[in-house]
């Protein structure tokens, strides 16, 4: 399996949500956010089988899953900027 931009970025979204579940707080609050960041890691699985299939080209793969986490970054601080 190649490596690529949603790769990356699920084996941070396993890692933040094992500290989210296991660092202090409210165990509530942990618990949801945990599960959020699973689901979220198995949107990103689907999509990125998604692009292996139609995407052949692996630099065309990294172009377009990199433009879309830089434009989800960019909506996510457009969002808690109050714009």
């Amino acid at each position: 399996m190649r490596i690529s931009p949603f790769n990356v970025l699920a084996a941070a979204v396993v890692v933040f949500a094992g500290w989210s579940l296991f660092s202090g707080g409210g165990v509530e609050f942990s618990i949801w956010r945990a599960l959020l960041l699973i689901v979220l890691l198995f949107i990103f699985f689907v999509v990125d089988l998604v692009f292996r299939q139609r995407l052949r080209s692996s630099k065309r793969l990294w172009i377009i899953e990199i433009t879309l986490i830089i434009l989800a970054v960019i909506f996510i601080l457009i969002f808690n900027a109050g714009w």
